[in-house]
């Protein structure tokens, strides 16, 4: 496992990270439940020991905080626990301090820090920010509640945003895979320039990039549907499964400096873990990848599939 250091010499975080939605809370496309707490526990232990020290919750995600809590207290590892919190409205300017105390509160109580290592606003868009958010950001990093802070967002609009405050945001978590690359050309490389980390998240786009065979898809996402068949007849013609193809092309991309999966199996986590240990795909095979277009890329965002997809 590769690490990068969290800021001239503080904390490291391993390549991939793991993201514990599914551990918390009925999540994707089978909207299926999670395991019972000890494999959940069992299952971050495990990838801790493997050498993934960048686990990802949010306050959100059901119980995922409380049980990466619990397994944080029974290993002797020191993870990086990014979780997120909602933010209000611009509109509601006077409650933002009052809502971002309760909602750190219960996160530092759940993760057990005193001061949490990253905290994300959750699911942010376009140009979020606004005087009051900086308020109550440099209000809970003065009083040592929050280490550094970041942002997840959708879209494009937001993450560029967000490197015009490269004093505030420390890192931004975006989604990106085989199939949904438009963050590579513009925003990796300025993200580095401006000192801000990259995480990616959905690099098997709702599990879609990773199952052996096309699900069946409504004629409304045809071309989405035509794009994973050649996806996954490209995994096919290089001899590897499509998860491999899809973890693998994401994970030694340029400008990423974490990237997320999320698991509910330790046997699947540790086949994620042998795809990663096979290193990066061969140069012709990014290219067949990069290759492949989808002509409607609003069906990139799972957002705008119909209800049971």
């Amino acid at each position: 496992m590769k690490y990068s250091d969290w800021d001239k010499g503080r904390a490291e975080f391993s390549q991939l990270g793991l993201g514990t939605v599914a551990l918390g809370m009925p999540y994707g496309l089978d909207n299926a439940p999670p395991p019972c707490d000890a494999d959940c526990i069992a299952l971050i232990h495990r990838a801790m020991e493997a050498g993934i020290h960048y686990i990802d919750t949010a306050s959100a995600y059901g119980r995922s905080e409380e049980l990466v809590g619990k397994a944080c207290a029974s290993t002797p590892f020191e993870p990086v626990v990014c979780t997120k919190i909602t933010v209000l409205p611009e509109g509601d300017a006077p409650s933002l301090i009052p809502n971002f105390k309760k909602q750190l509160e219960q996160s530092r109580h759940l993760l057990g820090f005193d001061t949490l290592p990253l905290v994300k606003l959750h699911s942010q868009q376009g140009a979020f920010t606004f005087p009051a958010l900086f308020e109550a950001m440099i209000h809970f990093s003065e009083l040592g509640w929050v280490d550094r802070w970041g942002a997840s967002t959708y879209g494009l609009a937001a993450p560029l945003h967000a490197l015009s405050f490269p004093d505030v945001f420390a890192a931004l978590q975006v989604p990106y895979n085989a199939l949904d690359r438009s963050a590579a050309s513009d925003l990796f490389p300025q993200a580095k320039e401006a000192g801000i980390d990259i995480v990616v998240r959905s690099i098997f786009l709702q599990g879609l990039l990773s199952e052996p065979v096309n699900r069946r898809l409504p004629p409304t996402m045809s071309p989405l549907a035509n794009a994973l068949s050649i996806f996954k007849g490209t995994a096919a013609d290089a001899g590897l499964s499509p998860a491999e193809l899809a973890l693998r092309y994401v994970a030694y991309q340029e400008g990423i400096r974490v990237t997320l999966f999320g698991s509910t199996l330790i046997e699947e986590l540790e086949q994620n873990l042998r795809f990663y240990e096979a290193g990066p795909l061969p140069a012709d095979l990014v290219e067949l990848i990069q290759n492949i277009e989808i002509a409607d890329r609003d069906l990139l965002n799972p957002g705008n599939w119909p209800p049971h997809y």
